[in-house]
């Protein structure tokens, strides 16, 4: 028996939610993780406006406002060399946001480059969204499953 399901194995094909359930995904995950109340846009991005060819996902939000906005890799630009899942790069980013009232109020995490802010942010964001996301697709009430028809009852006789 395998510690962790294969989902959580590292992949090398790129897996892309079609354009037309984006926002149901998001819908789905927005509400698991307790953000209902929140306004957001999501956006698609490309490299060149990360300025990098590794990131494949960024957030910012207003607490006050509780406003996200979430910039996802353009699904053209992901090759099978970044392991890109668009779906756990949508549940990192919005983990972000979750965690965002924490790191506001923890003024050793100004700097998002610095070894602490790895360690105590990055790191665990990036392995719950690894979890969460194996999790949610399980579901069955999650927007990529197949649904199945409903079966007919027996009669009874």
């Amino acid at each position: 028996m395998r510690a962790f399901p294969n989902e959580l194995a590292p992949t090398r094909v790129p897996i892309i939610i079609p354009e037309d359930k984006v926002a149901e995904v998001v819908d789905f995950w927005v509400a698991w993780l307790g953000l209902t109340g929140w306004t957001h846009q999501i956006t698609f991005v490309t490299m060149k406006e990360f300025g990098s060819t590794s990131q494949q996902g960024a957030a910012g939000f207003d607490l006050a406002l509780q406003h996200f906005s979430i910039g996802i890799l353009d699904p053209s630009e992901a090759t099978p060399d970044q392991s890109y899942d668009m779906e756990e790069t949508i549940v990192h980013e919005l983990l972000h946001v979750v965690t965002a009232p924490w790191l506001d109020a923890s003024p050793q995490f100004e700097s998002r480059d610095g070894t602490l802010y790895q360690l105590c942010v990055e790191q665990p964001v990036e392995r719950l969204s690894k979890v969460l996301t194996a999790l949610g697709r399980a579901h069955p009430s999650h927007p990529l499953k197949k649904k199945r028809a409903p079966r007919k009852k027996a009669r009874r006789k």
